[in-house]
C-alpha cells in the first residue's frame, strides 16, 4: 500500500477563524515581485495511492487529515501520528510512505517495522554502508578509541549521481519521453 503525505492551505480570511496563520501556498498564482503567502488553516493529509482501471495514472484518494496550528506538535510530528494510525489499521500490509523533503527528517527516521519511507535525498547528504555489528564490529577489535558507530562512508549523492544511466522511455500523461 502507497501512502502519501503533504499539507495543505485551505485559505481562510476573517478575526474569528480557528487556526488561521499565513503560510506558504504552492498553488497560488503570483505575479512579479509577490509571494506565495496566503492565509488560511494547514492540514496535514494522507492520502492512499490507488489505480483505478479506467484511469491512465495512479490517484490518491485522502484518508486522514490533522489541522495544523501555530505552537502545536509540528507537521512532521502530526504525520507520524497520522502513518502510524494507518499502520495499526492494516498490520498486515507493507505501508510505503511518500513525501516531499519536508518530511525527511529525524521525527520520522523510526517508524513502525512494516512503514518504509521515501522522499527526496539532499544534495550534501552523506551516504553510508549498513554498518554489521553496532556493538563490537571485528574491524575494531584490538583497536583504541571508541568503537565505529557507522558504516564506512560511500560518498555524496553529487558524486553518486555522476555514475551512467540507461536511457528508458517513459509514457507519462499521454506523452512519450526519452
Amino acid at each position: 500500500m502507497t501512502v502519501a503525505v503533504d499539507d495543505t492551505l485551505f485559505r481562510r480570511r476573517g478575526r474569528k477563524v480557528h487556526a488561521a496563520c499565513w503560510a506558504y501556498d504552492g498553488s497560488r498564482q503570483v505575479a512579479a515581485g509577490q509571494t506565495k503567502l496566503s492565509r488560511g488553516n494547514t492540514f496535514l493529509v494522507a492520502a492512499i495511492v490507488v489505480e483505478l482501471p479506467f484511469l491512465d495514472r495512479p490517484i490518491a484518494l485522502p484518508v486522514l487529515a490533522r489541522l495544523w496550528r501555530p505552537g502545536g506538535p509540528t507537521k512532521t510530528a502530526l504525520a507520524k501520528d497520522l502513518i502510524n494510525l494507518i499502520s495499526r489499521t492494516r498490520p498486515d500490509r507493507m505501508i510505503h510512505v511518500v513525501a516531499d523533503s519536508a518530511y525527511i527528517c529525524k521525527t520520522l527516521r523510526h517508524l513502525p517495522a512494516k512503514v518504509t519511507l521515501t522522499g527526496p535525498l539532499p544534495r550534501n547528504a552523506a551516504l553510508r554502508e549498513i554498518h554489521p555489528e553496532v556493538d563490537n564490529p571485528p574491524c575494531m577489535r584490538g583497536r583504541r578509541g571508541r568503537p565505529r558507530t557507522r558504516g564506512m562512508k560511500i560518498g555524496t549523492s553529487d558524486q553518486l549521481a555522476t555514475t551512467p544511466g540507461d536511457t528508458v522511455t517513459l509514457t507519462r500523461y499521454g506523452r512519450t519521453l526519452t
